[in-house]
């Protein structure tokens, strides 16, 4: 279980559900309902933001990573740019 929470948290999957839960607030309490696509491109964009953030870090850092989240974006370095150009291209295709 412990392993899941690292990942999770490496992975910033936590902030990914912070945010969404804020957002899903906001709209309940505004009475606005966007619609599912809004949903995921907004969960992408988090992600893919928070995820290009640690990757330029990693590079910039390399082997002198302080915090185990950028030792593991620069270990999945490549694997991680790969999913990140990914979720990019998807939620922009989804948004236009």
């Amino acid at each position: 279980m412990k392993r899941i929470l690292i990942y999770i948290n490496n992975l910033s999957i936590d902030v990914v559900i912070g945010a969404l839960m804020s957002s899903l607030f906001a709209s309940r309490i505004t009475g606005v309902q966007p619609e599912i696509s809004f949903w995921v491109i907004f969960v992408l964009a988090v992600w893919v933001v928070y995820s290009a953030d640690h990757l330029v870090d990693a590079l910039r850092l390399k082997n002198h990573a302080h915090t185990h989240r950028h030792r593991f974006h620069f270990r999945h370095f490549r694997l991680l740019s790969v999913l990140v150009t990914v979720a990019a291209i998807t939620s922009v295709s989804m948004a236009v």
